[in-house]
């Protein structure tokens, strides 16, 4: 909980004199249970640690742009047609499944049905359609069951 205070900012993260040990121990009713006679350390150390986690993110977040920067994405596969990924067969094959032509088509009808398939092998056109399927069926599951913690209860 304290954590949490000091992420989303009801707690400042340097001790700069603002909040007192005293006024921030007061400001929840459940610190009283743990005492006050730590606190401060717990505080202090709680503070250190949100510090280290922000120069450890600043210095991962240097090293991913460098790596973004050299290492530009693929415009094409290893096997020589265009990265599906963004790609207008795949906006369309999405189009296609939500008008449910998948499944009044055979996969081989709906890849020669439109031009943007055609850079696509078959096989790799029909994986897509699964992997939609796959991943249509996952949302909805979410959005059915809701995500739920680790005890079961509804977040």
């Amino acid at each position: 909980m304290l954590c949490a205070d000091l992420v989303e900012g009801r707690i400042p993260l340097e001790d700069d004199g603002t909040m007192s040990d005293l006024e921030t121990f007061e400001q929840r009713p459940e610190h009283v249970e743990h005492g006050h006679h730590h606190f401060p350390a717990r505080l202090k150390g709680l503070r250190k640690s949100a510090h280290d986690n922000e120069e450890r993110a600043a210095i991962d977040q240097r090293a991913f742009d460098a790596f973004v920067k050299n290492n530009k994405k693929a415009t094409h596969s290893e096997h020589g047609y265009p990265e599906w990924e963004g790609s207008k067969a795949q906006e369309q094959l999405r189009k296609d499944m939500a008008d449910n032509l998948h499944e009044v088509m055979l996969p081989l009808e709906l890849w020669c049905l439109r031009e943007e398939y055609d850079y696509y092998p078959l096989k790799v056109f029909r994986d897509h359609i699964y992997q939609e399927t796959r991943t249509k069926k996952y949302y909805n599951y979410l959005k059915v069951k809701g995500k739920k913690n680790i005890r079961g209860k509804k977040k």
